[in-house]
């Protein structure tokens, strides 16, 4: 009988063991912040461990997140988001990440994706702005198009558009031939597609505007990321060299432009919205607009 206890009592405390580590395995990082906030639903104060998946909602104050991997995190205040091990889905206010590579934000249907940092503010119904600081960011519908692909120092804001049968592309910049084929980097988002359609052997060489739709599940030229088909094309003034000469490479941007990709509308949000962080140095909050 005391055999029989001895060997119960050890399966009970290594499935004690077992659980505890389990329960010590889930937590991915700590958070904390110079006053209260919640993680899920529950008030802390100072500090508190982060398991995958949890809540984070702040008030007056923002909340540092440090994950187990090294991306860190700071949650402004007035702002809500779920954190997970590989990514973050913003839900209200706004969030900056460091040493984000590898790491993804989640926010109104866009992904975005930093080599290093990266800062993403919630406004208005539909809007989401995204900002680069020392390190290129990339921003992709859910289904993995490609939007645009920020250079450290730049920021844009985006606006998905109600769902419907085609998604819209306008895009704007020059049109070049290669191997057979048509290109055109958009000027705003810095995104290559590959464009098809009629008469645009005769625009080629030329900045231009182009109206049309995405072709699903087509192979496009190397180099770029979509293929588009485009229905209409507008020639705007100037040729490629000329707009190349101008503006050393870059055609000028004017907080006007706008480029439509995948029924995302895409704005210039200003320099003032850059983020001037860098690894190691303090989080800062963009400049407003």
């Amino acid at each position: 009988m005391v055999r029989f206890t001895l060997q119960s009592l050890i399966l009970l405390l290594v499935a004690g063991s077992l659980t505890t580590g389990l329960a010590s395995s889930a937590a991915i990082g700590l958070a904390t912040a110079k006053g209260s906030f919640q993680i899920d639903r529950a008030t802390v104060a100072g500090n508190s461990t982060v398991v995958d998946g949890a809540l984070i909602e702040t008030a007056g104050v923002p909340s540092a997140v440090s994950l187990a991997g090294g991306v860190r995190m700071q949650l402004g205040s007035a702002s809500r988001g779920k954190v997970y091990r590989s990514h973050m889905i913003l839900e209200e206010g706004e969030s900056q990440v460091e040493n984000g590579a590898g790491f993804r934000i989640e926010a109104r249907s866009l992904q975005i994706q930093p080599e290093r940092n990266a800062y993403v503010a919630l406004s208005g119904a539909n809007r989401v702005l995204v900002a680069a600081s020392s390190a290129p960011v990339r921003v992709t519908t859910a289904e993995g198009v490609l939007l645009a692909s920020l250079a450290p120092g730049t920021s844009l804001e985006f606006e998905p558009q109600a769902a419907g049968a085609v998604a819209p592309f306008t895009v704007t910049g020059c049109l070049v031939k290669a191997d057979g084929r048509f290109l055109l980097t958009d000027r705003l988002a810095n995104v290559t597609l590959e464009v098809r359609g009629p008469n645009l052997n005769d625009h080629a060489g030329f900045q231009v505007e182009l109206t049309g739709t995405g072709l699903k599940g087509v192979q496009p030229a190397r180099g770029a990321g979509e293929v588009m088909q485009a229905a209409k094309v507008r020639r705007l003034h100037g040729s490629c060299a000329t707009a190349a000469r101008k503006t050393g490479g870059n055609a000028a941007m004017s907080r006007s432009t706008k480029a439509i990709i995948a029924g995302v509308v895409i704005a210039g949000a200003g320099a003032g919205a850059a983020v001037a962080v860098s690894a190691g140095e303090e989080q800062k909050k963009p400049i407003s607009r």
